[in-house]
């Protein structure tokens, strides 16, 4: 196609040049034929009040640029050279000021107008880039206004977010009013998180007991399940305690031909196993590092769950919710690099310091953990934010105080409120984290907490 193009600009490039020289020479004909019609005497009108032949270069010129109106003066010029010598068309001496007008008269017009046709050529091949630009990004446009309205839709009839999905999965295993957390229906509500979120298609819950030996009935199935718990992708899952996939035993063929795809342990931050999830099938493209490692830190996840709504009949049930997932916010900065934030916040006493509290508690998120600690002498909440860095941390901050001075007409310092921040580093521990917030030590905080 661009060969077939440049072949055609070539031609018509030609086109234009024969078609400008024949313009040319029929001009430089016309006027000296309508000169002798008019005036035989004077054909060229070198004698007359007016020099009309100067429209004979300048006609060319104009329409054709310089080149072209350099050579039709030139050509009168020559005309009127070799007229002089023949002593014809009635001129005896060479007319040097009438030969030097023309000249100067058609360069003059002729370097204007290739200006004009340089410049209009430039904007011709700005407004062609512009034009191309423009097409473009139309079509980027429509493309993404599409694609938009695509998910506009997908997003209309989908499910929850994956937050809201482990806060009612967290709410219905504390509401659970049976011993065992971990039961049928709410095995096939993680089941159900696992297929909306992790896109698998035939998979099980086993639960475990005390000693960690998985037991051979599953508690909550996904499609038809093939497997028993006793393969040896679950015995490895659940004596290492980590997550394994068909990606660790890709050297062992027929382990790999005839086991579950990935094994995920739901176990807690002090490293009980509750049960575990065996993937039997899932979409092709969710085998990636990416969704793997989702897949463990979901694992993790409800594993806490689980683990606290066995505990939820302790002393302190906030403080042992909060001390978990502080742990596991740790494990996942530590093993995963997922970030997370720690923020201590100084209440003020009286009733103004209970608005605060109320203030603060309906601001949080929907994973955000809180514990208020203290007593009418002072309180203190923490608040533990899960996969929030500095910059999410940056926004929280602002709009607690906006709605501090939308409230009370001050400052949160004016206030006697302090806020004080903490990113959790892979090198932190629950020690580390905890000391500088309470004269207890975090083993007296654990113990409190029912841990």
């Amino acid at each position: 196609m661009a060969i077939f193009d440049q072949s055609e600009s070539e031609k018509e490039g030609r086109r234009r040049y024969f078609t400008a020289e024949v313009e040319t020479l029929i001009i430089l004909l016309v006027f000296p034929a309508i000169g002798h019609w008019l005036n035989p005497v004077d054909p060229l009108f070198v004698h007359s009040e007016f020099p009309w032949l100067i429209f004979a270069t300048l006609l060319p010129a104009l329409r054709y640029g310089f080149a072209y109106g350099f050579a039709s003066a030139m050509l009168l010029i020559a005309l009127l050279g070799a007229a002089t010598h023949w002593q014809v068309l009635g001129i005896h001496n060479f007319p040097v000021k009438y030969s030097i007008g023309l000249l100067l008269s058609a360069m003059l017009a002729g370097e204007f107008v290739d200006l004009w046709i340089k410049r209009e050529a430039q904007q011709r091949i700005v407004n062609s880039y512009q034009h191309m630009r423009l097409e473009e990004f139309t079509r980027s446009y429509h493309l993404l206004k599409v694609s938009h309205d695509r998910m506009e839709h997908r997003l209309a009839a989908g499910t929850v977010s994956l937050r809201e999905a482990l806060v009612g999965l967290r709410r219905r295993l504390m509401l659970s009013g049976v011993e065992e957390a971990l039961t049928q229906e709410t095995g096939g509500q993680i089941l159900r998180l696992f297929a909306d979120y992790v896109s698998i298609r035939v998979a099980a819950i086993y639960r475990t007991d005390e000693t960690h030996k998985v037991l051979p009935d599953p508690i909550a199935t996904l499609g038809q399940c093939r497997l028993g718990s006793n393969h040896e992708m679950v015995l490895q899952s659940v004596q290492r305690a980590c997550l394994i996939s068909v990606r660790d035993i890709l050297d062992r063929k027929e382990a790999a031909a005839a086991g579950p795809l990935a094994v995920v342990p739901l176990i807690d931050v002090n490293d009980r196993i509750h049960g575990v999830l065996v993937i039997e099938d899932m979409l092709f493209l969710s085998m990636q590092e990416e969704n793997l490692r989702l897949l463990a830190v979901l694992g993790g996840h409800i594993g806490d769950m689980v683990a606290l709504a066995a505990d939820r009949g302790g002393p302190d049930a906030d403080g042992a919710q909060f001390f978990r997932e502080t742990q596991r916010a740790i494990l996942n900065r530590r093993q995963y690099g997922l970030p997370a934030m720690l923020v201590s916040t100084a209440l003020p006493h009286g009733e103004t310091g209970k608005e605060v509290e109320a203030l603060l508690l309906r601001q949080r998120r929907g994973l955000d953990c809180v514990w208020v600690r203290g007593g009418d002498g002072g309180k203190t909440m923490l608040l533990l934010m899960p996969l929030t860095g500095t910059v999410e941390y940056e926004g929280y901050r602002k709009r607690i105080d906006h709605i501090i001075r939308e409230h009370f007409g001050k400052t949160c310092e004016e206030l006697d409120m302090w806020i004080v921040p903490r990113e959790i580093k892979a090198k932190d521990t629950i020690d580390k984290l905890l000391t500088p917030y309470d004269d207890e030590k975090p083993k007296d905080i654990a113990a409190a907490a029912g841990i």
